[in-house]
């Protein structure tokens, strides 16, 4: 570790990380490292030593803890972890006070301590419903989605983030976290389906793509926004519909709807109609629809 090549140096840590705590004997070095000029080692560094403390050497931890308040590392972050609730309160503590930098790093730990961090949902939900910080929100939003269905208090400031005046948040980033959310989180999107807000049902449409081959339980809702004005809107409806549909081979695939023969027969009447389209998109959507029905179901796609 002491070697004056710092790539050799940089392998001999990684090695270190790699032992685990059977190599604890090397802290003190390893620590050394952190702050050395070279980043690339010195994240090695970080890394090696939340790998040989295993969540078990109360120094590690908190020269990790240091290192994400004085320099917002996201490899500390990440390494703290492994310290499981002493390092959810460790986090929390961080993101409560007013750095963005080390706020941001800090939510790496949450994320990675997954379901163990349901108790940080309460600061985070301000965090989703801020206007001032574009960033801190999607990442706030998507720890949640980390967490999980015990996180399912955070979904209203979700939905309610999609429409906010001063910045609305992207659908892309909803969509990547409120299908971890479970039942709550669909039963939030059918409502906001539902909505007189236009941008709203546009945004949900949009996030039951997501959903693939479980987006069938917003079907009602979906079917009725091929009627809307706002192609748009048609557009994003007949996406998420073809997408419960698509690739039904895929690894880890649930295509449950594709054997029950009512959704696959209203399923059918949708796209026929939709062929009529005026949009050309929605047309070949429709198209597209029809061809992987038929070819799942030779007799319920023609």
């Amino acid at each position: 570790l002491g070697e004056p090549s710092e790539v050799v140096a940089r392998e001999a840590v990684r090695v270190v990380g790699a032992i685990g705590k059977r190599a604890r004997s090397a802290t003190a070095a390893v620590v050394a490292l952190l702050e050395h000029p070279n980043q690339p080692l010195a994240e090695e560094a970080t890394k090696a030593l939340g790998l040989i403390a295993a969540g078990e050497d109360h120094f590690a931890r908190l020269v990790l803890v240091e290192r994400i308040r004085k320099e917002a590392s996201d490899e500390a972050a990440k390494a703290l972890a492994a310290f499981g609730e002493p390092a959810l309160d460790d986090a929390l503590a961080i993101i409560q006070g007013d750095d963005a930098n080390t706020q941001y790093a800090a939510l790496w730990t949450l994320a990675l301590l997954g379901a163990k961090a349901v108790k940080a949902v309460p600061v985070l939900i301000p965090m989703i419903a801020q206007e001032e910080d574009r960033m801190l929100r999607v990442r706030a939003v998507g720890t949640v989605g980390f967490i999980g269905p015990k996180a399912d208090a955070a979904i209203p400031a979700i939905m309610k983030a999609l429409v906010s005046r001063e910045f609305p948040m992207s659908a892309n980033v909803a969509a990547d976290t409120l299908p971890r959310l479970g039942q709550a989180a669909r039963d939030a999107l059918r409502v906001g389906l539902r909505s007189k807000d236009e941008v709203m049902r546009l945004k949900c449409a949009i996030i039951a793509k997501s959903y693939q081959g479980e987006a069938g339980f917003a079907f009602a809702e979906l079917e009725t926004l091929l009627a809307e004005r706002d192609v748009a809107i048609r557009r994003a409806a007949i996406a998420a519909i073809t997408a419960s549909f698509d690739d039904p081979y895929r690894e880890g695939a649930s295509f449950t709807s594709h054997t029950d023969p009512v959704y696959l027969a209203k399923v059918t009447a949708v796209f026929e109609r939709a062929k009529t389209d005026t949009d050309e998109r929605v047309k070949a959507a429709a198209e597209y629809g029809l061809a992987v029905l038929k070819a799942l179901h030779p007799r319920k796609g023609r």
